[in-house]
């Protein structure tokens, strides 16, 4: 029979705090069909009454590869229907509970850190308290992350610490990058992005935001507004990444003069051109172009 719980606490040096993420447990639970919940072997570091909840302070990240359950914590509207290949996060001081369904038990990863990293994209809203469900769906990619984890904090060889701060951000970027784009394929829209990025890379000398929008066939507003939820950016501002890096890469591969590149990327002078790499940049085109080159 399967260990229902295998576990580690981990110790840390002042040296390995300084990396800006600190692991301090992480394990792993197999909890059976109408099995007790949290088990008698749960640890009693982080005792748990699913009925009355708790509070911790530090981040857990959990992952489900088997089975179904409840969480819910206050900053929730609602508590979330969780399934295999969901991960959910809980957060400092904030108010938390969840439990298998007794029909189906679960198995369930865990890993507990603390540190700026996380403070980090908490503050930046990468992480929110509002949505700590991630419906990830890949649980041998996960699966296999939190193992290595684990061989990792088993074995604590030197510099372990800076292995599974490594881990652990992978765990979260991997988590809301699957989750994100679990989403988008409902609604087709990583093809309608997809298509107007390479409209855009390929007509990058008279791509504009309205132009875009009546090649995808779809109305300058909605697109505007499908285009910033996908990848953070305006349209606007992604074709003006695109134009000038499109303009760095011929200022730093071509003979090209300034005059003959503004041209060629349809700006309306050289001058334009000029304010315009400098505005973005913080250089003028002539600057870049021989601060590029003298490492040529």
């Amino acid at each position: 029979m399967q260990e229902s719980v295998h576990l580690k606490y981990l110790v840390t040096s002042p040296q390995d705090r300084k990396i800006g993420l600190t692991i301090t447990s992480i394990g792993t639970q197999n909890i059976c069909a109408n099995e007790s919940y949290p088990p008698l072997k749960h640890p009693t570091r982080y005792h748990f009454d699913p009925e009355k909840g708790r509070i911790l302070y530090e981040y857990q990240l959990l992952i489900l590869t088997k089975g179904s359950g409840i969480f819910q914590s206050a900053s929730m509207n609602q508590p979330a229907k969780i399934k295999e290949g969901d991960m959910f996060l809980l957060f400092p001081g904030e108010w938390h509970s969840y439990r298998p369904d007794p029909d189906t038990g679960w198995t369930e990863y865990w890993v507990g850190f603390y540190g700026d990293i996380a403070d980090g994209w908490f503050r930046n809203g990468i992480i929110s308290k509002e949505h700590p469900v991630f419906h990830a769906g890949k649980i041998e990619t996960f699966g296999n992350l939190y193992r290595q984890a684990m061989e990792c904090a088993d074995k604590q060889e030197s510099g372990y610490q800076q292995m599974l701060c490594g881990i652990v951000c992978n765990l979260l970027s991997s988590c809301i990058y699957y989750d994100k784009n679990a989403s988008f394929r409902q609604d087709s829209i990583q093809e309608l992005i997809a298509k107007v990025r390479r409209y855009i890379n390929d007509n990058i000398e008279c791509a504009t935001p309205e132009g875009v929008a009546a090649f995808a066939s779809v109305s300058y507003s909605k697109l505007r507004k499908l285009f910033r939820q996908y990848t953070g950016l305006t349209l606007g501002k992604y074709i003006a990444q695109v134009r000038t890096n499109k303009a760095k890469e011929m200022l730093s591969n071509t003979d090209y003069s300034v005059g003959d590149i503004a041209s060629r990327l349809n700006f309306f002078n050289e001058e334009y051109f000029s304010t315009y790499f400098k505005r973005i940049t913080g250089e003028s085109p002539s600057q870049y172009r021989q601060r590029i080159r003298q490492f040529l």
